[in-house]
C-alpha cells in the first residue's frame, strides 16, 4: 500500500488538471515498476496505490521471491521519486508512505456493470495500517514480512 503524504494539502494548491497529471505521471511510473517486479496493480483509490505479488494460483502462499519482489518494488518507488527530474513543480512536493504486509488474501471479481478484480482481507488491512503509520519516504513492514526478507536485507 502506497500513499502520498499530505495529498489533500498538495491538491488544494493545484488545479484539478495538475492533480490528475501528477497522479497519472506517478502511477504510470509505478505501473512500469510493477511489470519489472512481477507485481499486480490491485487498486488505486485517490492517491493510494495497492500492488500485490504472489497471486498466481488459488491457494498459493507467499514465497521469499514474491516478498522480495514487493520489497524491491517499494524501494525502487522511493528511489525513482528521489531521482525525478522535477520539471513538474508538483512532483517536488511528493513524498510517499509505504506499508508492506505478507499473508493470505481473498480475491475475486466484484460487480456486474463495471466488474472489478478485488483483493481484500486482513493482510490488506494490515498493509494499510503499516502505510498509515509509516513516515514520509519510508517503508514500514510487518514482522512476518521481515522474516521473509531476513536473508536479503537484514
Amino acid at each position: 500500500m502506497l500513499n502520498i503524504v499530505n495529498f489533500t494539502l498538495i491538491s488544494s494548491y493545484h488545479s484539478a488538471t495538475e492533480v490528475v497529471n501528477l497522479l497519472n505521471y506517478l502511477f504510470c511510473l509505478i505501473d512500469k515498476l510493477t511489470d519489472k517486479y512481477e507485481a499486480f496493480k490491485a487498486d488505486t483509490v485517490g492517491d493510494a496505490y495497492v500492488a500485490v505479488t504472489g497471486l498466481p494460483t488459488c491457494g498459493s502462499k507467499a514465497t521469499s521471491e514474491s516478498v522480495t519482489n514487493i520489497a524491491h518494488l517499494a524501494l525502487e518507488m522511493l528511489g525513482q521519486l528521489n531521482n525525478l527530474d522535477h520539471e513538474n513543480e508538483s512532483m517536488c512536493e511528493v513524498k510517499l508512505r509505504i506499508g508492506l504486509a505478507t499473508g493470505p488474501v481473498s480475491v475475486g471479481m466484484i460487480g456486474m456493470k463495471i466488474p472489478k478484480y478485488c483483493v481484500f482481507g486482513e493482510t490488506v488491512n494490515l498493509a494499510t495500517a503499516m502505510e498509515e503509520r509509516s513516515q514520509a519516504m519510508r517503508i514500514l513492514i510487518t514482522k512476518y514480512t521481515r522474516n521473509f526478507l531476513a536473508d536479503t536485507y537484514i
